[in-house]
Order: C-alpha cells, then sequence, then structure tokens
C-alpha cells in the first residue's frame, strides 16, 4: 500500500492523493490518466533514452519522463506529457529545478505515447492545448502501427514509420533517432 502524498491546491489548501494514480488537470478538474501497457511503456522510455543521450554535453536543454507541467497556473491547467523536451530558453539549466509540486514550464517539445485507452477526443484536444499554450512541437507516438506524427502546428503534421529516422532540427539539431529501434518488441 502506498502512503498519501501531501499536496496543495492553488488556493493553499492541503489535499491529499494516493501516489498510485496518474493525474493531470485540466482547468481545475483533477483528471486520473489511463496506464500505459508494457509495450507503449518500453517505447516512451526508449525514446527518452534517445534524447538524454543526445543532450549529454550540450547545454541546449533537458529531457524529462511523466512530469507534471503548469500549462497555465491562473486557469489550473496542467498537463503531463509522457516524454517532454524542455529548451534552456524556457528553463535555463542553472536555473534549480522545483523539488516540490509541479513545474512550471511549458515544454518545448511534448510527446504523448498513444495506446488503445486513449480517446481520440482527448488527444485531438490536447493537441490543440499544447500548441495554445505555447508548445512549439508535438510528437504522437503510436506503438501499435509503428508511426510517429510530428506536429509543428496543429494541422502540419509529418508521418513517419519504423524504416525512417526521427528528426527535429528547429528544436533538436543534430537528433537522429532510428523509428525502427524503438519499436522494437525484443532486446537483441
Amino acid at each position: 500500500m502506498s502512503s498519501p502524498l501531501l499536496m496543495t491546491e492553488p488556493s493553499g489548501d492541503v489535499i491529499n492523493e494516493e501516489t498510485d494514480a496518474l493525474y493531470e488537470v485540466a482547468y481545475g478538474q483533477r483528471i486520473e490518466t489511463a496506464p500505459m501497457s508494457t509495450y507503449a511503456s518500453v517505447v516512451a522510455a526508449a525514446l527518452f533514452f534517445q534524447l538524454q543521450s543526445y543532450l549529454a554535453g550540450q547545454a541546449i536543454g533537458r529531457a524529462v519522463i511523466e512530469t507534471l507541467c503548469v500549462l497555465d497556473a491562473h486557469a489550473n491547467h496542467r498537463r503531463r506529457p509522457d516524454v517532454a523536451f524542455i529548451s534552456a530558453d524556457a528553463w535555463p539549466l542553472d536555473r534549480e529545478l522545483p523539488e516540490i509540486g509541479d513545474w512550471e514550464v511549458i515544454p518545448t517539445l511534448a510527446v504523448e505515447i498513444i495506446h488503445p485507452s486513449n480517446f481520440a477526443l482527448d488527444v485531438l484536444n490536447k493537441l490543440h492545448e499544447y500548441f495554445r499554450y505555447g508548445v512549439s512541437a508535438v510528437w504522437h507516438v503510436y506503438p501499435n502501427s509503428r508511426e510517429i506524427y510530428c506536429y509543428s502546428s496543429p494541422v502540419n503534421v509529418i508521418i513517419l514509420d519504423e524504416t525512417q529516422m526521427l528528426t527535429c532540427e528547429d528544436i533538436l539539431p543534430g537528433f537522429r533517432c532510428d523509428i525502427g529501434f524503438l519499436f522494437r518488441r525484443k532486446a537483441t
């Protein structure tokens, strides 16, 4: 059994929540997020590892996984991308990270691993939200179809499959990731 996590609402009121359930807050309403499958989790971890490896020794930002980002503090709107890149422009590398609470930063790149328990309308709404709040790029990763939809706006998308390389020159210059590697189902 997990122990409760002490959290506060924007009003300062203390609330208790179980730490097992991941959640987001959509305009003040807490929404539990569906857990990813094992395969989707492995794909997310592999992409995070690729980003971390790329960022090693570079001073352009940092990658995070399942971090609750405050998109709009006033409206109490918080989203938890499965993987995200936060540029050094958005959060300077010499600035301390928050030790507790949610991160008041807009991701530069938000990655959502789309799995069968996601609803299409929710995925679409979140895509529009990310861009409305200033996210520069969104990747929708579909492990089951082995495709990645790379959005530079809600209407500009490039669809890549497992035979291609994932790049994002505007945000991650020189980053190259073999999509087939991300979608492997067996360790080799």
